[in-house]
């Protein structure tokens, strides 16, 4: 199964989601040939709002198989006073995956392997997949990691994407078990994307920026 994450970050507000929805969801309804990838779990596309936007998105993708909700983060903590936290067990109503780990939340919020560790631990207690973002080959994962993503800093939202056969390389470096889904994340396009798919070690994308625009996103969904 090739996965394609679209994680929106700090964008979107309901207007703008909504009409990203009404966009998006003609054109994959209305895409036989996608429709049947979807029906025969080919591909998996996995939507990433800002958290007051899961609940909008949610009855609109109810009934389309294979088109699910993730969380861009979740908090360390299980529920309590902590104020301005958004925990497993308030997103596991909405949500199917979370997104842990994230460069950003390591640059930005300084993050570490053992905060990250409690975010994959509180996710699977409530039920949610984590897709765990690694930078290098320092970052922890979890040895029974289900989804890891990839993103190499400096391709992040730069433009600069890392060469396909640099991303196998450092797949093999890694030990993953055979049923992990290894994902690639940094600068991801509709030009670009046909070239990690063709590749077996690459079972598809977290995309940022790419994934803002409906249209762009179903151009590079639709390779799958």
């Amino acid at each position: 199964m090739k996965y394609f994450i679209a994680n929106w970050k700090a964008c979107m507000t309901q207007s703008q989601a909504q009409s990203w929805m009404h966009v998006f969801l003609k054109s994959i309804l209305n895409d036989s040939n996608l429709q049947q990838k979807l029906q025969t779990n080919q591909i998996k596309i996995i939507i990433c709002p800002p958290y007051p936007i899961l609940a909008l998105i949610r009855p609109l993708i109810k009934n389309i198989i294979n088109v699910e909700l993730g969380s861009q983060d979740l908090s360390m903590m299980n529920e309590g006073s902590y104020t301005g936290e958004c925990t497993a067990k308030m997103l596991k109503d909405y949500a199917t995956f979370a997104i842990i780990g994230h460069s950003e939340r390591r640059k930005y919020f300084l993050e570490t392997d053992e905060i990250i560790a409690k975010k994959i631990n509180q996710a699977k207690l409530q039920g949610l997949e984590p897709v765990v973002c690694i930078r290098n080959e320092v970052d922890s994962y979890p040895p029974d990691v289900s989804i890891l993503a990839y993103e190499p800093v400096y391709a992040i939202g730069t433009g600069q994407n890392e060469p396909v056969q640099k991303v196998v390389d450092f797949k093999n470096k890694l030990r993953l078990t055979n049923q992990a889904h290894f994902l690639y994340g940094g600068s991801v396009d509709p030009d670009n994307a046909k070239l990690y798919l063709e590749s077996d070690s690459i079972n598809g994308f977290l995309i940022g920026t790419s994934s803002l625009n409906p249209q762009i996103f179903y151009s590079i969904v639709k390779l799958g």
